[in-house]
């Protein structure tokens, strides 16, 4: 069993984060398996303090960390929401893609072929958008799913300056 500072207190838990480093590379989105074990938990741990824990609320957020059991439906999905971890691995990866983290041992690539290109700016930033607007709709289920309150929450965490 593990403590975890949440907010302004220590909560026992099972669970560290959401997701791990494994199942994030076991998720079916483009990655390189090369990629650093630090890297990926640096990002997953500030996709979750900065934009999940606050759209679950801190509590809930917390009792879904040292209570997953409670949580199957809405941490791997059903019929009724994609899941947590769905929405977790597509905010991640869209966080990676902003700020430009290396997800393949070269950088961020485009492959149509055997052969990589580099992406531009502007391309990696349109594919973070789209990815951090799917991570953002599954959440958003989720949340509405555990009866959270949405009304007042801002998807705006990572992309508030980026107009289309």
């Amino acid at each position: 069993m593990r403590y975890k500072y949440l907010g302004y207190y220590y909560v026992k838990q099972d669970m560290t984060s959401i997701i791990t480093y494994t199942e994030f590379l076991d998720s079916g989105l483009p990655l390189s398996d090369d990629i650093s074990t630090a890297e990926v938990e640096m990002a997953i741990h500030t996709v979750e303090q900065f934009y999940l824990k606050d759209v679950l609320t801190p509590q809930i957020y917390a009792d879904i960390l040292a209570n997953p059991s409670n949580y199957t439906d809405v941490l791997s999905g059903n019929g009724e929401v994609a899941g947590l971890k769905m929405a977790m691995f597509h905010l991640v990866f869209a966080y990676m893609l902003y700020d430009n983290t290396r997800l393949t041992r070269y950088s961020a690539v485009i492959k149509n072929d055997e052969h990589s290109t580099e992406p531009s700016r502007e391309d990696l930033l349109k594919s973070a958008k789209h990815h951090w607007e799917i991570g953002s709709v599954f959440t958003l289920e989720c949340s509405k799913y555990l009866a959270v309150d949405v009304s007042e929450i801002h998807n705006d965490f990572v992309f508030n300056e980026l107009v289309y």
